[in-house]
């Protein structure tokens, strides 16, 4: 008995002591799983704030990276303006300036300067009559005194100033540099037999005369004439041509127009003197459309003495006139008034070149023309047998034209309208018109 109870003691002990192991081994496990659970926890805590952390830094960096890109954008944005405006500002120094710009340089340099100044810009004479010595072919101190003394508006050269080619670019490169104004460089070379340069220069391509480019009634002809002529005068210094010859040939005895005029046939007339004004203009000489209002029907030869139109105001409108008002439409800058006297047009009993009628009434008013008059060369006999330089100057101003060409005595007609000036019987105002018409084409043309 005593042993069976030891036994089942013994038993009982036994299942206590696993039971208790069990426990033991199950509260260990436990532990261990809190432990583990706690130090995975911790882990991921550990990524997760890591994650984050360089979540966080990445997006600073994108940030940072985004306000770096947005300010280098901004810099070259304002850079990109920047150059843009250099640019525009280069650009509008390079570009031909506008009318408006060159009418307000036109008005100061009027304005500032002197009456002598003035009065000298009005005329258009030979390199003779500027220096006095009898045949000029270089341009030498002689020259650049003349020309501090008396700062002319232009000068006219004949074949008489011509050595060659090199010669006469380096006399009108000098005469320019020497002038204090811009000048007028001119000359008639009208082609064919009328041409001062063409056959006296080596290799300068030669025209017909006009007459026979008329007769072939191509205008095509005649704008290629133009573009020749202005090509190689343009090469050599000049900047304006006494041509084309706008006159209708109605008297084929009229030898002082002659193989001049493109003909008597005043529609082809027109169409070749528009023609030859935008080929002559288009290579950058200034073409002057003679002789207002029309000589083809005229008497007599206004070199040798008194010339006459005795045509009605109807047949001058319809014939005359007609060639004239083309070569204005094709845009020619000027208009020379013809020495000759034409009675159905003005009650005045003078020239052409010296009518307030023929100048400011018909030219301008009525023909609407807006560009430089000048008169025909005032030292031919048509004039010198009636008036003094001096006179026929005043005349010329108060007639309306702008430039005074080739007076027989250019220091007497200086003079007389200087004086006229100061007298009041001519007013700066008057002086100021002319002197603006004309600068306005030299700096809108460039002439130097």
């Amino acid at each position: 008995m005593n042993e069976e109870n030891e036994r089942r003691e013994l038993r009982r002990k036994r299942k206590i002591r696993n039971m208790m192991i069990s426990y033991t081994v199950l509260v260990l496990f436990l532990l261990l799983l809190i432990v583990g659970a706690v130090i995975g926890i911790t882990h991921v805590r550990k990524i997760q704030q890591a994650k984050q952390a360089a979540l966080i830094e990445k997006s600073a960096a994108e940030e940072a990276l985004k306000l770096l890109q947005d300010q280098a954008a901004q810099k070259a944005a304002a850079q990109f303006e920047e150059e843009q405006k250099a640019q525009e500002q280069v650009e509008n120094e390079e570009a031909p300036r506008g009318n408006e710009v060159i009418a307000l340089e036109v008005q100061s340099l009027v304005m500032s300067m002197t009456l002598e100044e003035k009065v000298a810009g009005l005329f258009l004479i030979t390199p003779e009559e500027l220096t006095g010595v009898g045949k000029v072919v270089q341009a030498g101190p002689s020259t650049k005194e003349a020309l501090a003394q008396y700062p002319v508006g232009g000068l006219i050269y004949s074949s008489e100033n011509v050595q060659s080619k090199d010669q006469l670019i380096e006399m009108i490169g000098n005469t320019k540099e020497f002038s204090k104004y811009p000048l007028f460089i001119g000359i008639r070379e009208e082609g064919g037999e009328y041409s001062q340069l063409a056959g006296k220069i080596e290799n300068l391509p030669k025209v017909e005369n006009m007459s026979d480019i008329g007769a072939g009634g191509d205008k095509s002809k005649a704008m290629e004439a133009g573009g020749i002529i202005g090509g190689y005068l343009a090469s050599l210094g000049f900047n304006m041509n006494l041509a084309p010859v706008a006159d209708v040939l109605t008297d084929s005895k009229n030898t002082y127009i002659g193989k001049r005029s493109f003909g008597g046939d005043v529609s082809i007339v027109s169409q070749m003197v528009a023609s030859q004004v935008e080929g002559m203009q288009a290579a950058g000489v200034s073409a002057a459309l003679l002789h207002f209002p029309g000589m083809g029907g005229g008497e007599g030869d206004p070199e040798k003495g008194s010339s006459l139109v005795e045509k009605s105001l109807e047949e001058i409108k319809s014939e005359n006139l007609l060639p004239f008002l083309a070569g204005m439409e094709a845009g020619a800058d000027f208009v020379v008034v013809a020495n000759g006297k034409v009675p159905s047009l003005a009650e005045e009993e003078v020239p052409a070149s010296l009518s307030l009628e023929m100048i400011q009434n018909l030219l301008r008013g009525e023909l609407g023309f807006d560009g430089i008059v000048a008169t025909s060369p005032l030292n031919q006999k048509a004039i010198t047998s009636e008036y003094s330089s001096s006179e026929a100057a005043i005349m010329a101003i108060h007639a309306g034209a702008d430039i005074i060409m080739m007076p027989a005595d250019f220091k007497e007609a200086y003079t007389g309208v200087l004086e006229a000036v100061n007298s009041g019987r001519i007013t700066q105002e008057r002086l100021n018109e002319s002197l603006l018409r004309i600068f306005q084409l030299k700096y809108k043309d460039g002439v130097g």
